[in-house]
């Protein structure tokens, strides 16, 4: 990926192609800084790598200042240890990563609090897939409590971020209660302070009409001003 190779690559591909731990930590150091600055995007799908593999990539572009795609969908990765490594990436003040999708791991409510942590101070990504990511509301009174406030601190982000555009959360289950939780942030009919800035925000149709059609957005988010809104009760 050197420029003594004297080939500019700016999109690398390797879907399903069993790379695993060495694989990662090699292309994280061909990306790092002072190293590659042609490449823009960058897809790894289908490699079931992990949690460790991965942190060795990102202690690679984290320094890296040109990527702008990141695709790691359904690589085996989980939990606050790959939560924590996303948070890291985006936090990274060189990083013009734009867009990036992590679709179908179990990142899961707590590593979502972890990452809405990064994401509330972010000012690079617009697009961002975290579908199908075990971020499931839970019952049980411990489980229920940490999910209830990792959607909360996934909130007060979407809230605090200006560059998100379009963010995928299909898949992954809210139920009621964490559709309320959503609906000051997201419901722009009822909520003066809702978020002005998404245009785009996916959730699965399983949740009740009235709460899905809240929160879904497909089009250009509203501005504010013209017709009063509700306040919050």
């Amino acid at each position: 990926l050197g420029p003594q190779l004297d080939v500019l690559i700016q999109n690398l591909a390797f879907v399903n192609c069993n790379i695993k731990s060495l694989g990662c930590e090699i292309l994280g150091k061909a990306l790092s800084s002072g190293m590659n600055t042609s490449l823009r995007k960058l897809n790894l799908d289908y490699n079931e790598f992990g949690n460790e593999a991965f942190v060795k990539l990102v202690h690679g572009l984290r320094s890296n200042g040109t990527l702008e795609i990141l695709s790691a969908r359904f690589c085996k990765m989980e939990g606050i240890d790959f939560a924590a490594s996303v948070c890291d990436l985006i936090n990274n003040g060189k990083s013009q990563i734009h867009t990036i999708n992590i679709e179908g791991n179990k990142i899961g409510a707590k590593g979502l609090g972890i990452f809405s942590r990064g994401l509330r101070k972010n000012k690079t990504l617009v697009t961002l897939d975290i579908s199908d990511d075990a971020i499931n509301i839970d019952y049980e009174p411990k489980a229920f409590a940490l999910y209830s406030n990792s959607l909360k601190t996934f909130g007060e982000a979407l809230l605090a971020n200006r560059t998100l555009r379009e963010i995928n959360f299909r898949f992954n289950t809210l139920g009621k209660p964490g559709a309320e939780i959503l609906l000051p942030v997201l419901d722009q009919n009822n909520y003066e302070e809702a978020n002005t800035t998404l245009n785009k925000f996916f959730v699965s149709t399983i949740l009740e009409k009235g709460d899905f059609e809240a929160l879904n957005r497909n089009g250009k988010a509203k501005k504010k001003g013209g017709k009063k809104k509700k306040k919050k009760k």
